[in-house]
């Protein structure tokens, strides 16, 4: 097989028959493989770039349809799948691109002993061409940037064989052939050199001199500056009729005068440690002679990313005598956004000496004038606080011996040659030189252990340890112990702030003791409530949480939330809801320590319980019914019961709403000293402890964790509850997390860790004689093994859990389960099994929603779950039409019932690509534009609820996802529950 890139894309056999492929998205896909021939690239990294920044929640496996599809239609083998990705089995001599660095590399060899050899060999590279490279692939973001990359690659090849032609006196023969290709490139200056020595050399003087004045007009006209110095080296040498004696077009152009960024900042006199980053910082900009080297460094902030590149940056500057650039590109600055590309180019050009009014408008004017401007220079430019890699690329230096330093907070992927540095926080020792170093006279110790409590309780941060040296060298007469105990406390790190909350907390105080010497009854029961806003760690209130620590009925708490909304002491944000302020919260704290010990366990024991009972109500309405008697019916018959939800929609708001103030609750209860209350046991359970809650939260919300995908919420869950089976040695809570660990990993697409997760999980549940529930990690066992390449170990796992429950009636589970087993066979092409399977599991829903028409609700979510896998089949073999009909059935449900999010996105997805292959372009346009707001409603449910769970453990949420891309991984088939 032979595949042509450099112009329209070709297939060909052995025998060099055409291959036809029937999609754009599949010669894309061929194109992508095709540039690194013999190398496996990852699904994810596909879809990234066969889709930009648009991918679609269906990426993952619309990649493994279109590479069944492609399989297809190359010959046998040349296809190949691994754990690694995927790859195309080919030489790099089986692509015309690897044929041309084949002759240019041969070329060059050959060039200076034998130049006619070297010249046939161009002669052959350059007929590679037939027209612009990759024509056909337009749909694919990532192969317009690899366009240009083999332009550059055609031309080159193209002017050394000019050079060779002008180098053996055939300057007649090739005139023509420079023209054209000078015409074609105008503002290509070694082009423009080559066409005037050829014309001067064929008597043509007077053309070569306007051919100079014709390039000199364009630059000045469009770029704003003069050619370079060996094009009017040259010109000068024509003009004196002696060309031979002007500058040869691949000497570089005398430096200009060394520069220097007047923003650069200064080195710190008071740096210190760092030697082992130093060193490797150093150690990279070193290599600069085959490139310019690109050194990466990225880390926290404060962690000191700029005085170390400053440093050595300085260390350096002789190694660049072109001069030092700098530029902050403010991605980190709170107050400002981030320097606009073209900004920072003007910004890289003023430093180089262009005068403000001959600064081009445009980005890639800039970045070209840019490119002429550090021609023949070597310069090192420090690039500080960069957003992404976008922001840095068109900035870097491309010349051999010149260098960057890129900093940012997060790792830039995707630089091209880079070298990545990234930095930690100090160590002890250079923590405490650095503190010692700032603060001449520091205190002395007392002890051997307080310098390093002291820089203990600033992190090891440098900008808290220059912030605290500072603060003591102003207050000499204090001792070093004194610092520590003002650290140790978080609130004495922020004196005002520690004021302010100790003022705010009078007040409230007195408004407290105001409403309890009130007349009324329910100013009184506001009063007496206060102090159970600081029992637990929630962050909201709810009339139900609060009845349940107070022990009062539901609407006598409900009118003391509203009077203390009322007093200003908390807000309603919603209609039921109310949240104190944090500084509210600190208060009633307080108040709550004045609570008798036994009253603040008896409040929380009631809390635990009212969650559970509420969460087993939203249970009720999301589990099938068979599930529900076999898993769930015991659990929830030892709590409160919960309200009647109307719906699915109504119990997954409730759930969403909730689940911060059940996570920080779960972490509460997690401590040690609620391992001996048996608050959550009843006889039949006589070992569940009040700690235990994180585990029976666990249980309780799996499907609706399912449904919602919240998987960091649901990682936070269950290393809370992991902790508390350590401390317990509770293997059966061992298996629970096992199993929902593993089932997330796999979600995640982490394979190898979901695989022996669950594994664990299986056997954990078999050795406390669990074996109904150990099916369960054993069932979700099997898309891990697909994901793998162990197919038929995956059929044989999947096949067997089905034996296991098909004698137990029909069932979501089992539905599920032959929902897996179909995608185990749409995995390895076999289309009529996974039919099968597919359709199986939609006879089974039937059955059961015939015995329990009620509880039909509950089965959508797997319907849906089998519509999507019979919509990817179809698309699978080609048969646009019936997966647009089984992409809209799955919809139907999808919207009756409001479960699966990430299934209905993902449906919408596959409607689209379906749809554009029936021609009908607005209505493909539509359904993806309604994938992507799905994809971005599930990020904005998981920040929000982290947010909420933040703050009621009183630390900082997470920040926004870089991009704004959902951080989704679309899994191989449907979770078993």
């Amino acid at each position: 097989m032979y595949i042509r890139l450099l112009g329209p894309l070709e297939v060909l056999t052995a025998e060099g028959a055409p291959i036809a492929l029937s999609t754009p998205r599949l010669r894309s896909l061929l194109a992508l493989l095709a540039l690194q021939p013999g190398r496996s690239v990852e699904a994810d990294v596909l879809a990234d770039q066969l889709w930009g920044g648009e991918v679609p929640p269906t990426a993952r496996a619309t990649v493994r349809t279109y590479v069944m599809r492609l399989r297809k239609a190359l010959p046998p083998g040349s296809l190949g799948t691994g754990p690694e990705g995927y790859r195309l089995v080919l030489e790099e001599t089986g692509t015309d691109i690897g044929r041309l660095r084949e002759l240019l590399r041969r070329a060059r060899e050959s060039a200076a002993a034998d130049p006619d050899s070297a010249l046939a060999l161009l002669d052959e590279a350059v007929r590679l061409r037939r027209g612009t490279p990759l024509t056909g692939v337009t749909d694919c973001p990532a192969l317009a940037g690899r366009r240009a990359g083999l332009e550059e690659l055609l031309l080159t090849a193209a002017e050394e064989r000019f050079q060779l032609m002008l180098d053996r006196g055939r300057h007649q023969e090739a005139v023509a052939e420079i023209a054209e290709a000078a015409r074609a490139h105008p503002l290509r200056e070694h082009l423009a050199e080559q066409l005037m020595l050829a014309l001067h050399r064929c008597g043509r003087t007077a053309e070569a001199l306007h051919a100079y004045r014709s390039l000199r007009e364009l630059l000045v006209e469009e770029l704003g500056v003069e050619p370079g110095a060996r094009t009017r080296q040259l010109h000068q040498a024509i003009l004196r009729g002696a060309p031979e004696t002007g500058a040869p077009p691949d000497s570089p152009a005398p430096p200009a005068a060394p520069v220097r960024s007047p923003a650069f900042p200064a080195a710190h006199s008071t740096f210190v440690g760092r030697r082992r980053d130093l060193a490797t910082l150093l150690d990279c900009l070193r290599e600069v002679a085959a490139g310019p080297a690109i050194c990466l460094v990225d880390g926290a902030g404060g962690v000191g990313k700029s005085s170390l590149t400053v440093r050595a940056a300085t260390a350096v500057a002789d190694r660049f005598p072109d001069g030092l650039l700098y530029v902050d590109l403010r991605g980190a600055d709170p107050l400002r956004p981030p320097l606009d590309t073209r900004d920072a180019l003007h910004s890289l050009l003023a430093d180089l000496g262009v005068p403000h009014d001959q600064l081009p408008t445009g980005a890639e004017a800039a970045s070209a004038l840019q490119r002429r401007r550090l021609r023949g220079r070597r310069v090192l430019v420090v690039l500080d606080n960069a957003l992404d890699a976008a922001h840095i690329a068109p900035l870097l230096p491309a010349e051999p011996g010149s260098a960057a330093i890129v900093t940012s907070r997060t790792p830039l992927l995707g630089v091209d040659g880079a070298r990545h540095l990234h930095l930690d926080v100090l160590d002890p020792e250079e923590a405490v030189a650095l503190v010692r170093t700032i603060c001449v006279g520091a205190p002395e110790p007392d002890s051997s252990g307080e310098w390093a409590e002291l820089v203990r309780l600033c992190g090891h941060l440098p900008l808290a340890l220059r912030i605290i040296a500072t603060r003591m060298a102003a207050r000499p007469e204090w001792a070093l112990g004194e610092w520590i105990a003002v650290l140790r406390d978080e609130r004495g790190r922020m004196d005002q702030l520690a004021v302010a909350d100790l003022d705010l907390r009078a007040s409230l105080t007195a408004g407290i003791g105001q409403l309890a010497r009130s007349g009324s009854g329910t100013d009184r029961e506001a009063a007496a409530g206060f102090p159970y806003l600081g029992v637990s760690a929630l962050a909201r209130y709810l009339p139900g949480s609060l009845a349940a620590l107070r022990g009062i009925p539901e609407d006598r708490a409900a009118a003391a939330l509203d009077r203390l909304a009322d007093a200003q002491l908390v807000t309603s944000p919603r209609p039921g809801a109310y949240t104190p302020h944090d500084l509210v919260r600190a208060a009633a704290v307080s108040e709550a320590a004045r609570l008798p010990g036994r009253e603040q366990r008896a409040a929380l024991v009631r809390l635990a319980r009212w969650w559970l009972g509420t969460l087993h109500a939203v249970n009720r309405v999301l589990v099938g019914e068979g599930e529900y008697e076999e898993f769930h019916r015991h659990s929830a018959a030892r709590f409160p019961a919960g309200p009647e939800f109307t719906g699915t929609q109504a119990a997954l708001t409730w759930a969403q709403d909730g689940l911060g103030d059940v996570i920080a609750l779960a972490e509460q209860l997690a401590a040690p000293e609620y391992d001996g209350d048996p608050g959550l046991a009843d006889t039949a359970d006589a070992r569940a402890p009040l700690s235990s809650f994180a585990v029976e939260v666990c249980r309780v919300l799996e499907r609706y964790l399912t449904v919602s995908h919240n998987w960091l919420a649901q990682e936070r869950l269950l290393a809370t509850a992991l902790r508390v089976a350590g401390r317990l040695d509770d293997d059966h809570a061992r298996a629970v997390v096992s199993s929902q660990q593993g089932k997330v990993a796999g979600q995640r697409g982490e394979w190898e860790q979901a695989a022996g997760l669950l594994r664990e999980g299986q056997r954990l549940f078999r050795s406390v004689g669990a074996v109904t529930e150990s099916l369960v990690p054993q069932a979700n066992l099997a898309p891990c093994l697909v994901e793998l390449g162990r197919i038929d170990e995956a059929i044989e796992v999947s096949e067997a859990v089905i034996a296991a429950r098909r004698d137990r009636g029909p069932s979501g589970s089992l539905c599920s389960l032959l929902n897996n087993l179909g995608h185990c066979y749409l995995h390895t092409g076999d289309l009529k099994s996974a039919e099968r399977a597919l359709t199986s599991a939609l006879d089974v829903l039937a059955e059961l929603e015939a015995r329990t028409p009620s509880g039909r609700a509950s089965t959508a979510y797997y319907r849906i779950s089998a519509l999507s896998g019979l919509t990817e089949l179809t698309l699978a073999d080609g048969d646009f039409a019936a997966a647009v009909e089984w992409a809209e059935r799955g919809l139907e449900h999808a919207d009756a019932a409001a479960v699966n999010t990430l299934e209905a996105a993902r449906l919408h997805s596959m409607l689209a690509d379906a749809l554009h292959g029936l021609g009908h372009n607005e209505r493909s346009r539509a359904a993806k534009r309604r994938s992507r707001e799905l994809m971005a409603s599930l990020n904005s449910r998981e920040d929000v609820a982290l947010e909420a769970d933040s703050r009621a453990a009183g630390r900082p949420a997470d920040g926004p996802r870089a991009g704004g891309g959902p951080p989704y991984r679309h899994r191989h088939s449907p979770p078993q529950e």
